[in-house]
């Protein structure tokens, strides 16, 4: 799993995906005081996938936790969010 780029700099942040054709994925973004800002759960056909995070642009600037969890395993990487 991994995020890009970071700092989004003004750009969508993609997540790319290996190794999760279809299972279901749950991905949340959580602030940095823990809060979940946005979820979505989507089932990838293909070994290797890239999705687009279409966040709020309401969201704030700042760091945030992209959690990914799928099979009873969970993942997690940092998203620096930039405009």
């Amino acid at each position: 799993m991994n995020v890009f780029p970071t700092p989004t700099a003004g750009h969508v942040p993609q997540l790319a995906l290996r190794g999760f054709a279809g299972q279901v994925v749950n991905i949340r973004v959580i602030s940095m005081v823990g809060r979940t800002v946005w979820n979505q759960s989507l089932t990838p056909t293909t070994y290797q996938t890239q999705h687009a995070l279409r966040l709020p642009a309401s969201l704030p600037q700042g760091m945030y936790t992209v959690q990914v969890t799928s099979g009873g395993q969970t993942y997690q990487t940092r998203l620096l969010l930039t405009r």
